[in-house]
């Protein structure tokens, strides 16, 4: 009998050591499905918007970088208020804030006590919060894509920007842009909406990098429609963009450029 138990204890000891791989694997891979599952659903849960606030955009009283984050604003039906430093009060409210910002440079958004600056950090906040980044994580990284391109196409574009410099190094920014610049970098965003197939650059709604683009092209598209006229999709996106109850509201009521605005 003893031997006969003896027996038994070994075949189950070794029945036991041959299955532990299997439940060991079974334990891990659970786990790592649970953390997947968990993962997808943190980066793709709604988004949730902070409670309601004091909103508060500082800038300067123009469009520049500031109006991004303006139209996001009012696309996110958010009150906010437009504290704009004009070209008489920057010399004596700058030295006196600057101090306080994350980098001594404006915009600045304040939600109470919660302070941001650097203008495409605030628009991503602003999206992720309001349900203006996409529905998944490959459209964020569009958006992404989009708001880094723009960037790159205001580098090409603001030397325009600097009305002091002498007028023959001026008239070559001029020239460089509306013929090579302009040209590339609307036939870029073209092609992106075309390949989208929904009138909108990422998914089938609108998105900040829809406002970003119609920012960025609307500062001359009213002055200079002939340079769209083979941009259709792109045009139809101007158009749809300014078009939306809330930013069309906000247009409406707008002060208008600044000098140095394009």
């Amino acid at each position: 009998i003893n031997a006969e138990y003896g027996v038994c204890f070994r075949t189950k000891r070794h029945v036991m050591s041959n299955q532990t791989p299997l439940l060991l694997f079974g334990l891990f891979s659970g786990a790592a499905l649970v953390a997947v599952v968990s993962s997808a659903y943190y980066f793709n849960r709604p988004s949730t918007p902070p409670p309601p606030g004091n909103t508060k955009l500082i800038y300067f009283d123009g469009r520049g970088l500031g109006e991004l984050v303006r139209l996001t604003l009012a696309q996110c039906g958010i009150h906010f208020t437009d504290e704009r430093i004009t070209e008489e009060e920057e010399s004596i409210t700058m030295p006196s804030i600057k101090p306080t910002l994350p980098f001594g440079q404006l915009p600045v958004l304040y939600e109470d006590t919660f302070q941001l600056a650097q203008s495409n950090a605030i628009v991503r906040h602003l999206a992720r919060t309001h349900s203006l980044y996409g529905h998944n994580l490959h459209q964020h990284a569009y958006v992404d894509m989009i708001l880094d391109a723009v960037v790159d196409a205001r580098k090409l574009r603001d030397p325009l920007r600097y009305y002091d410099l002498p007028n023959e190094i001026k008239e070559q920014y001029v020239s460089k842009y509306w013929t090579e610049g302009h040209q590339q970098w609307s036939g870029y965003f073209e092609k992106l909406l075309a390949k989208n197939k929904t009138g909108w650059l990422v998914g089938s709604t609108l998105t900040v990098a829809d406002l970003a683009v119609y920012n960025f092209f609307s500062t001359y598209f009213y002055d200079k429609n002939y340079l769209f006229s083979d941009r259709p999709l792109l045009v139809e996106l101007i158009t749809k963009v300014a078009q939306q109850p809330k930013i069309n509201k906000y247009l409406a009521t707008r002060p208008p450029k600044a000098s140095w605005d394009l």
